[in-house]
């Protein structure tokens, strides 16, 4: 199976979004700086909670007879990585950003098709 990830982004061309992509990106690299993709917890006897959605999307076959299933899901993943925190006030107000994927640690849940 072949994940893929799109993100469509609209950006308008003004001061406040250039000045604003500067402060973020200094956050990114403050963020990642000397980050480890190890497990995220304080201490190793910390268990880590990992939320984990299947959103049905569509279902786009039915094989009764063989039974198959073809449908269309989202996988959501969620999870609260201690490292990953920062003062807002620090960073223009900036409360949330994202980050890329294969940048920190991620939980290694695989989907198995029978």
């Amino acid at each position: 199976m072949r994940h893929g990830f799109y993100f469509l982004f609209f950006l308008l061309w003004d001061g406040r979004l250039l000045e604003g992509s500067n402060v973020e990106r200094q956050l990114m690299k403050d963020l990642l700086t000397n980050y480890n993709k190890v497990l995220p917890v304080e201490t190793p006897n910390t268990s880590l909670v990992v939320s984990f959605r299947l959103i049905l999307f569509r279902i786009i076959e039915l094989d009764e007879r063989n039974q198959a299933l073809v449908t269309n899901v989202e996988v959501v993943q969620q999870w609260n990585d201690i490292r990953l925190k920062w003062n807002a006030s620090d960073y223009g107000g900036i409360q949330q950003t994202m980050i890329p994927y294969d940048s920190i640690w991620t939980p290694d849940i695989i989907l198995y098709n029978r």
